[in-house]
């Protein structure tokens, strides 16, 4: 007998390395007070993301970016989300991999087209 895995979350990544990235890029740099600082402010997250401000305090409090919107926001930035992640990432792609193969078998079950790939006849 399986294990279930219904209602199994979505691997999640940490924002910091995210974060991290944004604070080390040279637009982020401003003057102040005779030094150059590295400063992220919500509204340069939200330009460059397309992710508002509650929705990363919601990540920042539930664990981290769900796998699928850490991809969607890495590639708004041109980048792969290995390069912010690095096995992060992989072991998340890995974990919702078989998440999604599980469903898609029990998909499948349900409709009586076990072992039918793609859930296709």
């Amino acid at each position: 007998m399986r294990k279930s895995r219904a209602k199994q979350h979505i691997p999640r990544l940490d924002c910091e390395p995210l974060i991290a990235l944004m604070q080390s890029s040279d637009y982020q740099q401003s003057e102040e007070e005779g030094r150059t600082v590295n400063r992220v402010s919500n509204r340069d997250m939200e330009k460059a993301t397309g992710v508002g401000y509650q929705q990363w305090q919601r990540w920042r409090t539930q664990g981290g970016i769900p796998f699928w919107q850490a991809d969607r926001v890495a590639v708004k930035l041109g980048l792969h989300p290995a390069f912010i992640w690095r096995m992060d990432y992989w072991r998340a792609w890995h974990d919702s991999a078989e998440i999604f193969e599980y469903e898609l078998e029990a998909s499948n079950e349900k409709q009586g087209m076990a072992g039918v790939a793609g859930g296709r006849a």
